[in-house]
């Protein structure tokens, strides 16, 4: 989901939410944005590259392997 979409839709939560991307960058600018709406959330620092760098994994719905592009 964008993060234009999501503030067009006056995105709200029940509870705390994080934001994820490639690197960190795009999701740093949604977090502050949700913030910035009241809502409590969080950026994945270092984004899905951090998250791969740090041995862990991307798995789909379906439970087979995912990627990050």
């Amino acid at each position: 989901v964008t993060l234009g979409e999501v503030v067009a839709a006056g995105f709200r939560a029940d509870g705390p939410v994080v934001v994820v991307c490639r690197s960190g960058n795009r999701s740093r600018t949604a977090a502050a944005a949700l913030i910035g709406g009241g809502l409590t959330a969080y950026n994945l620092a270092g984004g899905m590259s951090a998250w791969l760098a740090g041995g862990r994994t991307v798995v789909r719905d379906d439970g087979t392997a995912g990627s990050v592009i």
